[in-house]
């Protein structure tokens, strides 16, 4: 039976052949999850217009809309990067299809990072939107640990940037941030299992068909 290897381990005979399939995966997955974005993105922008706008004072305004728009914006061109570089097989896979998905998740952390600290700064509101993100995408797609470490990291840093720009003291930040962290840790953990369960799978299906092979040339 398959094992399940520590967090960044994977055996070499498999190294190649695993991280192509994730990323087929990955980008199977991105076909319907952009798409998503480009709704939720004019959701938050038909809100923005007619009710925000009415709720909130111009500068927090403005700072929603302007991130929604751009948040809308990218979502059409990650959409249609996605579907002119769709591939059938994972022996088809390019340079930038190992890419394109960490860019996606990137983004769409740091989007719900900034609107989660316009909501900290403006209405003493919580980083819902980010922890919703968080745990989203570590759902969908698939990374190896370091580059899904990478991902948990920018968003820390780039919530705590922000926090600094819009001058929230160190202490207000240290106070409203735990259970980002928190989440963080966890998406780590339902990431790790989900990579290393497709390990597994992998595992078996390359054991189905080396005994298939084995038993065609034992009955010759």
């Amino acid at each position: 039976m398959a094992k399940l290897l520590p967090f960044n381990q994977i055996p070499k005979s498999l190294e190649s052949g695993f991280f192509k399939k994730i990323c087929l995966i990955n980008h199977i997955r991105s076909k319907f999850f952009t798409i998503l974005l480009i709704l939720f993105a004019l959701l938050y922008c038909f809100y923005d217009v007619f009710i925000l706008k009415k709720t909130l004072v111009n500068e927090e305004f403005v700072l929603h809309l302007k991130a929604d728009i751009v948040f809308l914006v990218l979502s059409f061109f990650f959409t249609l990067f996605i579907y002119f570089n769709q591939v059938k097989s994972s022996q088809k896979l390019k340079t930038h299809h190992r890419y394109i998905h960490f860019v996606i998740t990137i983004f769409v952390l740091l989007w719900s990072a900034f609107k989660s600290v316009i909501f900290v700064k403006f209405n003493e509101g919580n980083y819902n939107l980010a922890i919703i993100c968080i745990l989203i995408t570590s759902i969908i797609y698939l990374f190896p640990f370091i580059m899904y470490s990478i991902q948990l990291l920018i968003n820390l840093l780039f919530i705590i940037t922000t926090n600094l720009v819009f001058q929230i003291t160190i202490t207000e930040i240290a106070k409203s941030i735990y259970m980002v962290i928190l989440i963080s840790v966890l998406a780590m953990i339902i990431s790790r299992i989900m990579f290393y369960q497709q390990h597994k799978i992998l595992t078996k299906e390359k054991e189905v068909l080396q005994f298939r092979k084995n038993h065609k040339t034992s009955s010759k």
